[in-house]
């Protein structure tokens, strides 16, 4: 969570809001699907989240993280 916090403080001005968000929900599932393989279950506030859940949030976060990349392209052409 640390690193997280320290990459958006130093990537705040230097990426667009939408594409740092994408980016640090993505980092941030892999992150929890990671610790899933060490711990048998993850919580968020004391809710017990099952693994699918992280899973999807990473896919679609990185799903978005592409779009926008994609799209940056095309504006400079």
């Amino acid at each position: 969570m640390l690193l997280l916090i320290l990459a958006h403080l130093f990537l705040h001005e230097r990426i667009k809001a939408n594409v740092l968000l994408s980016v640090l929900m993505t980092c941030w599932s892999i992150g929890q699907l990671l610790l899933l393989l060490i711990n048998p279950y993850a919580t968020i506030f004391g809710f017990v989240i099952s693994g699918w859940y992280f899973g999807l949030t990473a896919a679609v976060s990185g799903l978005l993280t592409i779009y926008y990349a994609w799209t940056a392209l095309d504006k400079h052409d």
